[in-house]
């Protein structure tokens, strides 16, 4: 297999969408805290360079048991 051939890893971002208090008892490391809606799409929709980048991206939203808050901030 050529180094063209070769997959590369996947960039990916963790959106912890817990509340503030269970982030700061731990989370994932590298895990961005949002739990406002509208913070989420500043974040996201910042402007043309981040909506790129971030196209590029795999992110994961979390919750405690990612049933709620994570699909709900997706």
């Amino acid at each position: 297999m050529s180094s063209k051939d070769k997959v590369s890893k996947p960039a990916y971002l963790v959106i912890d969408c817990r509340f503030d208090y269970e982030y700061q008892g731990g989370h994932i490391n590298n895990a961005i805290n949002i739990t406002d809606p509208e913070v989420m799409k500043d974040f996201f929709l910042k402007d043309r360079a981040t909506i790129e980048r971030l196209m590029q991206t795999v992110v994961i939203f979390h919750c405690e048991f990612s049933q709620k808050r994570g699909p709900a901030m997706y």
